[in-house]
């Protein structure tokens, strides 16, 4: 996609540690989305000079939960297009993803958009999709305030789209077990917080 066709999205990330990811993520977006935004939660990896060397905007704030890392970011960075994307390093997306947002956000019909993410698990694709609320018009949205698996409200018409997006979690099972004793610990967390 050349320059001038790049989509009037902003792509906003949520970072620890994520350099890994994000030395092949941030060409591939810098070449489809015309604003990447990084909210970094002090990486102590090469997250932050990846960015730099990428050129894309990058700030740094403690890490309280991810609702309030993701409302933080929504609210006070200088989200500069119509329409907002989250995206987590560890996910890639279709060109067919790609192509419908492009068409939808033309038309303006819709406040909006989920599609289905395919997990991934130690490098093979599972029978698994989600759907995900992951594109919206700017300022439509905030998110539950919850440890992990924050949720999206968006005030307005949603509609589903087809494409895909991949997540690729969990390269080994070393990262896999460490990341369920770290979720469920937060799951835990908001469950005594709701009671």
């Amino acid at each position: 996609m050349a320059t001038s066709e790049k989509l009037p999205i902003t792509v906003l990330l949520i970072t620890l540690n994520e350099g890994h990811y994000l030395e092949n993520l941030l060409p591939e977006l810098k070449q489809l989305f015309n604003q990447i935004i990084i909210l970094d939660s002090y990486s102590k990896d090469k997250t932050v000079d990846i960015a730099l060397k990428n050129k894309v905007e990058i700030y740094q704030r403690k890490f309280e939960s991810f609702g309030d890392q993701w409302n933080f970011a929504l609210e006070n960075l200088d989200i500069q297009n119509d329409w907002t994307l989250k995206l987590d390093p560890d996910e890639k997306l279709s060109k067919e993803l790609i192509e419908n947002f492009k068409n939808e956000i033309k038309k303006d019909d819709f406040q909006g958009f989920y599609f289905d993410r395919r997990l991934w698990f130690i490098g093979s694709p599972l029978p698994i999709k989600q759907e995900v609320l992951r594109l919206w018009k700017t300022k439509y949205c905030h998110f539950i305030n919850l440890s992990v698996n924050e949720q999206p409200i968006v005030n307005g018409k949603i509609k589903k789209i087809s494409g895909l997006m991949d997540h690729f979690d969990s390269p080994n099972l070393e990262h896999w077990i460490e990341k369920q004793n770290r979720y469920t610990t937060l799951e835990a967390i908001n469950f005594l917080n709701l009671e």
